[in-house]
This record gives structure tokens, sequence and C-alpha cells, in this order.
């Protein structure tokens, strides 16, 4: 036998390579050339491909859409020079390819080449060795591969674990961004990016790897065509903002988001947790560069088109608080490890068709353990100007309090029906100043003190006293030193029982009323 051929995609994806090497120049490579690798296979491999960068490119994308996965995000980040530095429109990038050379049982059995081929949906071990010509038992033992997982690729199930591990071998941390810009007073209420000096940051994303067996098992894989017909083509008329659709599937409503980039980790996580007061994620697609998530419906939209515009009782805006805090304190303390949503604001909170509230948009969402239990730290200050807390903000500082913080915020723009921009232009630093002309009580009286404070569309219905335990709470959520703030289980249970007593007090005025 002079050569057979394996699929070096498979095997490097499954088995995590003992082949891949830094990588020289030319486009083959040459087995004879032995180095000092601390690989087992210690040769040199020499396929790189040069590439200039594009427009909104990652190493990601490079790697899994531009090469169709022939490289890796870790092998184009350890062939550049310097990894602390972002890739820019016009730079010129080597990207080095897959390769592989014989093991010395393949070389005693006179095989003297191996042959990277890229796995696509639907084939089969079998089928891809009957197109080289090749024997399948020699194809299963390079890959390492038992015959019961000869037929691997045939199922959907297992198909698109497969998939999955094929397009999302690197977990990328660093995205490429265009060079940074000052930002104006107009600004400063946008989502910002910031990079700051610190020396760590213990982002991990290794579990991902380990999911996606599972993943793969629980979520819907749709064809392309099937999210083409669900939003007659994504038509601007099923357009809900952004990327996001509106589709029909199987007479359900569902909505769509069209994505560029790394979306593993979002995956990852809904795959994960199941809360009422979380958005649930059914399925997802690959298209063209592209992946498209599938989510259930929130008939009502955003709770940003309610609380500046449009009008909510006092029971709905309780009831909303109180979802929110119950879907952040599963986050904080039902998951393992637990997580910092990260992202709170009003147009990432979701409203049903009972005006319950749903949080969504979880791709700034991560772990909140640190190193060795202590706090975690990161440099990538990323998030919405206004709702960040300060210790996140000016040393990185990650913990579950910063979700704490942003519910402060948000809770404030629940009660006042005001934006946090609006709200920010009253006060010089800290937003619980805000508050500080309600708390006041030597002033004026309570009722005039809350009149001037609370949505006015609320028309006084809601009783002064619950309203001031509202208050008092948002001033905890914003006190500045994170350890005075509470937990978001003392904030759910706070809550429960200002809706609590405000349900008693509707159904008092019910009974009375009837009684007359």
């Amino acid at each position: 036998m002079g050569c057979f051929h394996i699929f070096l995609v498979f095997s490097i994806l499954l088995v995590m390579s003992k082949a891949q090497q830094p990588y020289i120049r030319k486009l083959s490579t040459n087995c004879g050339v032995r180095n000092a690798s601390t690989t087992v296979l210690g040769y040199a491999c020499n396929a790189n491909a040069s590439y200039v960068i594009q427009a909104q490119d990652t190493p990601f994308l490079i790697a899994n859409n531009t090469f169709e996965g022939l490289s890796t995000c870790h092998a184009i980040d350890t062939q550049r020079s310097n990894r602390t530095i972002d890739i820019y429109p016009g730079s010129r990038l080597t990207v080095p390819l897959r390769c592989a050379c014989p093991t010395e049982k393949q070389a005693a059995d006179s095989v003297k080449y191996l042959l990277s081929y890229l796995i696509t949906w639907g084939q089969s071990v079998s089928g891809i060795s009957a197109m080289f010509g090749v024997d399948v038992g020699l194809t299963l033992e390079a890959n390492e591969l038992s015959e019961q997982d000869s037929g691997v690729l045939g199922g959907v199930a297992v198909t698109f674990a497969i998939g999955f591990i094929l397009f999302w071998f690197c977990i990328k941390k660093k995205k490429q961004v265009t060079p940074p810009k000052v930002s104006s007073a107009s600004q400063s209420f946008e989502a910002i990016e910031k990079k700051g000096d610190m020396k760590f940051d213990v982002d991990d994303d290794s579990e991902f790897m380990d999911s996606l067996n599972s993943i793969a098992q629980s979520l819907k894989v749709y064809k392309f065509e099937e999210l083409k017909l669900a939003t007659n083509d994504f038509s601007p008329d099923c357009l809900i903002k952004g990327s996001v659709y509106r589709g029909t599937i199987k007479g359900d409503l569902a909505a769509i988001k069209k994505m560029h980039g790394d979306v593993s980790k979002e995956v990852q996580l809904l795959n994960t947790i199941h809360h009422h007061n979380l958005i649930r994620l059914s399925g997802v697609c690959s298209h063209d560069g592209h992946w498209y998530l599938v989510y259930e419906f929130a008939v009502n939209g955003p709770l940003s088109d309610w609380i500046y515009s449009k009008s909510l009782t006092w029971m709905q805006r309780i009831q909303i608080a109180l979802d929110i805090a119950n879907g952040l304190d599963y986050l904080h303390c039902y998951t393992t490890p637990p997580y910092v949503y990260k992202n709170l604001k009003s147009s990432n909170i979701l409203l049903d068709s009972n005006f319950r509230a749903k949080i969504t948009n979880f791709d700034l969402a991560r772990s909140a353990e640190g190193k060795d239990g202590e706090f975690a730290l990161t440099r990538h200050i990323v998030g919405t100007r206004g709702y960040m807390s300060p210790e996140y903000l000016e040393n990185g500082l990650i913990s579950t309090k910063l979700d704490v913080y942003g519910f402060g915020v948000l809770m404030l723009e629940i009660m006042t029906g005001k934006n946090v921009s609006d709200l920010y232009g009253k006060v010089n630093t800290n937003l619980s100043e805000v508050l500080d002309e309600v708390l006041e009580e030597q002033k004026i009286d309570e009722k005039e003190r809350l009149t001037n404070f609370i949505d006015p569309r609320l028309q006084g219905n809601y009783r002064p006293e619950l309203a001031m335990s509202v208050i008092r709470l948002i001033d905890g959520c914003l006190d500045k030193d994170p350890s005075a703030r509470p937990d978001m289980s003392d904030v759910s249970q706070c809550l429960s029982r200002i809706l609590n007593t405000s349900q008693a007090r509707d159904e008092s005025v019910t009974i009375s009323l009837q009684g007359r």
C-alpha cells in the first residue's frame, strides 16, 4: 500500500490532534524533517497561507468560514507574533492550515501520505472512504474511531454534534475591534467597549467543548430554507429590530436572530439553563457564514417600548421587576458555576402576552468565579454606560453584585418612566443621588415627594408605603459599595412581599365595591 487518506479535520477535532504544529511557509508538509517538537510525532508542519484581513473578520471567521475549517483560532493566534494586539482590516495574517504526518505504526505499514479532508453535513466515514478508494477499516484506525462510529455522520442529532465541533473548535476570546474613538457626551449612554491595562483576564470558555454533544441532542437544527419560509425570505415586513425577525414555524411564532461571529457562549448557556424568566432557545441554523438562533417569541416586545412611552399599571411594573429578579437569582444561585448576566437594560427584557418578563441576549454573560475563589476580574470592559456598576467600570471587578446594580438602574427606569440618560442628567456622580429628594423626609410630605418622582402615568394608583419600600430597595441596589448591596434572592423576596400586599389591597377594594 503506497498511501491512504484520512479525515484530518475529523481526527483533529475529536482527538485534539497530535499532529497540528507551528507552520513555516510551504503548502505541503515535509514529514522527513524532524524537529525538537514537544509533540508525540515531532515533525515540522509547513502548510501556510497568507491572508489580508477584511472588515468584520475575526480569527474565528477566518478559520471556519474563509478557510472552511482547515485552520483553528488557536493555530492562528499562536502564529501571530503579538497575540495581545487586535487584528485590523488591511493587515496581513499568516494562516496555518491543518496537516499531519503518518505515525510510526502507519509508516511501518508503508503509509506515506495523509490527506486533510473537511467533513460536510450528512457524510459518513464509509462514504468518504469509498470516494477516495480507501479501506474503511484503515480510515477508522487512522482517525481513532471504532466500527460503531462508522456512521456517525448519518443521524441528524449526531451529525449536528460533529458539525458543532467543526464550527466551534476554537472558542475565541479576542474579537476584532476598530481603532478606538473618543466618545462624545451624546454617546455616553450607548453600548461601550473599553480596554484597560489590567494584567489578567480569567474568562474561561473551555467547558463549551464538553457540552457539544448534549447541545446537539436538545436543540433543533433548522435548514436555512425552513427559516426563509418562516420569515417570507427574511422580508422587511418580518423584521422586528436590528437583525431579529418574526417567523412562523409549524404555526408557532418564533424570533429568529441573525448573528455574525462567535455565539458559543450564548448557545452553551441557554442550552444548560431552564427558567421561565429566561428566554428559551429552541434551535439553531448555520448558513453562509452566519448563525441564526431561534427563540421563543414574546408578543409584547421589549420593556423599553413600554416604560418610556406607554402605560403600565403598578401591578404590572412590580410583577415585571419580580420576574427579572427571579431570573437573575436563578443565574446567580442555581447554575453551576454561577453566572453574571452583565447586560441588564430595558431593551434586553422581553414581555410575553401576559406581560411576564423574560431576560434575553446572553452574549455578555459569564461565570462569576475567579481564580482560587477570588473575585473575577477582566480588562475587557463592555456593556451599556449607565447600567454598569462603578467597580466594574473602574476596575473590571465582576461579581453578581454587578447585576444587582444594573437591576437598581432598571427599577429606577420602571418606577419613573424615564431613560437612564435623563436620570443621569440630574446628578454628577452616583445615580443613587436621584433618590435623595424622595428619601429626605424633612422637606415635603411623602405623597408630594412620590408624586414628583414616580411616573405620572400611574396617576397615583399605588400605595405610598409600598412605593417607598420600592425606592428604598432601589437605593440599596445602587449602593456604591458592592458588598452593601442586597443579593438578588433578597430582592426577589422583597418584591414578592410588595406584590402580594398590592394584590391583597386590590382584592379588598374590589370586595368593598361589590358590597355597595
